[in-house]
């Protein structure tokens, strides 16, 4: 949030080019989660993404063979090597439109990021 306190809208609005590439890395990263929106949002202090979709599993053995499939999809280690890719991904689109060279901090061990059990 820091970060963006004292960027004019212009530069807040370059968002929407690395928003729009990290929706294309999402469907190559993750080609079995069929996106159904994604909304930039410019309301808050830090410019944001909120993207819905369903996570689509196939060659199932019961019911239809084509199902939403969460679970399967999305496991502990799975959503790790998603975040990673994604990072990594937005850093360099950011990078590209922006035309700096930024790196990401660390990932911080928490709730939500590798957390040793």
């Amino acid at each position: 949030m820091d970060f963006w306190n004292d960027k004019d809208e212009r530069y807040r609005f370059k968002m929407v080019d690395v928003y729009n590439e990290q929706v294309k890395d999402l469907i190559k990263i993750i080609p079995d989660f069929k996106i159904a929106n994604a909304t930039i949002h410019f309301d808050e202090v830090s410019p944001h993404i909120h993207i819905v979709g369903v996570p689509v599993t196939t060659n199932c053995t019961r019911g239809m063979k084509k199902q939403v499939g969460k679970s399967k999809l999305f496991t502990k280690t799975s959503l790790t090597e998603i975040q990673d890719k994604m990072r990594n991904a937005c850093i360099k689109s950011y990078n590209k439109f922006y035309e700096v060279n930024t790196r990401l901090k660390e990932k911080q061990k928490g709730k939500y990021t590798n957390k040793e059990t």
